[in-house]
């Protein structure tokens, strides 16, 4: 008997809900599916499935196996197709959802360049947008996300970490009162991302204190380079992922303001819409891109 076909068929006929659909979905006859199960029905001893002409349901014994054996075929999975992925090579499309502008340019392309040296027989097809994109909806393979991610289906592989800071430029100051809280702000010209994922709000919090503002803003865009370069020509105040401005920061084109007043956490992740089955060119762009930013860290 090839336990590892009748534990399949088993499986199959369970998800499918009948030995005809199992029997449908992996190409073979109801009868070669029904001798599957019943031989190893037959070497465990114990009943399974209980049948009837109308309907079929697991017995409790059934149920504990399913369980387990999807578990094993899994992990059987995983094994067959990383060892493919190590002899058969990596080729084909990869479709990528990917930030826009000043993150991709600066931490991106560098690496996708790198890997298309290493993977010359995978085509990227690269999007930048940021808007929020469906993946799967969209036809993506995969993406790179900023922010706090929603509650999803999807999996998501934290790269590294990041956080929001509140900026100007020294000459805005200039003529500024001082800033020392951030109801402050309320009087002040605020440049406001409309990509921000946190809404209209802008919480701050300090330790156990907690303060919200509800920007109007003096100008509005839908992107964090532009914000930014608003903020270096002294148009007012906003906010900016700290790896878009650290570097302005550290040589005084900009200013941190309020800093013992936290904003929004941020991670960077990579996202994907299975962890079983990946094809060998997702698999290969998830490893090299995880080992990159491990390596900035």
């Amino acid at each position: 008997m090839d336990k590892l076909n009748c534990m399949t068929a088993f499986c199959e006929v369970v998800k499918a809900g009948s030995f005809s659909a199992g029997a449908k979905n992996l190409n073979v006859s109801k009868v070669l599916i029904s001798r599957y199960v019943a031989q190893l029905e037959d070497d465990l001893g114990v009943r399974l499935l209980q049948r009837t002409t109308r309907k079929m349901s697991l017995t409790d014994e059934g149920s504990e196996y399913y369980h387990r054996c999807q578990v094993l075929l899994n992990a059987f999975d995983e094994l067959e197709n990383s060892t493919k992925d190590k002899y058969q090579g990596v080729h084909g499309q990869l479709r990528i959802a990917v930030p826009s502008q000043e993150f991709t340019c600066a931490h991106l392309i560098p690496f996708i360049s790198q890997f298309s040296q290493q993977y010359p027989d995978v085509t990227l097809d690269i999007n930048l947008a940021d808007r929020y994109i469906d993946i799967v909806e969209e036809g993506y393979d995969l993406a790179v996300r900023i922010g706090k991610l929603d509650d999803s289906s999807l999996i998501a592989k934290k790269l590294s970490d990041a956080e929001l800071v509140l900026c100007t430029s020294p000459e805005y100051l200039k003529n500024q009162a001082t800033i020392t809280h951030p109801k402050d702000l309320q009087q002040q010209k605020l440049i406001i991302d409309t990509n921000y994922r946190g809404g209209k709000s802008w919480k701050f919090t300090n330790q156990s204190k907690e303060h919200v503002i509800q920007p109007t803003g003096h100008i509005k865009l839908n992107s964090a380079m532009a914000v930014k370069r608003c903020l270096i020509s002294g148009a007012g105040i906003g906010i900016c992922p700290s790896f878009s401005v650290d570097k302005e920061i550290e040589s005084g084109q900009l200013i941190r303001l309020l800093p013992e007043w936290k904003l929004m956490n941020l991670g960077i992740y990579v996202i994907f819409s299975h962890r079983n089955h990946l094809s060998p060119k997702v698999r290969a762009f998830i490893n090299a891109i995880s080992e990159h930013f491990a390596q900035q860290q």
